[in-house]
């Protein structure tokens, strides 16, 4: 299991990294990480993660894809992404504010990609009762 994270720099994404690595549900050498500023990441890289150089080099080597961006830019961060995510991926996103519904609306018309108003990927949110720098 490969599980990318796009803005994986944030508060969220690395609580979510540090569970999943302290669980053992995946080793660091399964995490792709995408952050504007690589020393954000690079407790994580020095463990054996892969820092990608771009989202859609991350959405290509990823099974599981989270999206822990800011709400300002998801939809830019979507559009970039959309033609890159292929069929047996699943998108989670956590973006604070932003629905599914928005996720589906945005602005590119080129996520998801449907045949017969069916999407060819799974996408789902997560969200979290308890703040991440408590």
């Amino acid at each position: 299991m490969r599980i990318g994270f796009i803005g994986a720099g944030g508060k969220i994404a690395g609580a979510i990294i540090n569970g999943i690595l302290s669980s053992g549900i995946a080793n660091a050498a399964d995490l792709y990480l995408y952050a504007p500023r690589a020393e954000a990441v690079r407790k994580y890289i020095d463990g054996g993660a892969i820092l990608c150089s771009s989202n859609i080099e991350l959405c290509q080597n990823s099974d599981y894809i989270f999206l822990c961006v800011k709400p300002q830019i998801v939809l830019s961060v979507l559009s970039e992404i959309a033609g890159n995510i292929a069929s047996d991926k699943c998108v989670v996103s956590n973006v604070a504010g932003t629905t599914i519904s928005t996720l589906f609306s945005n602005p590119s018309k080129t996520l998801p990609p449907t045949i017969g108003g069916k999407s060819l990927f799974t996408i789902m949110e997560i969200i979290f009762s308890h703040p991440a720098n408590a």
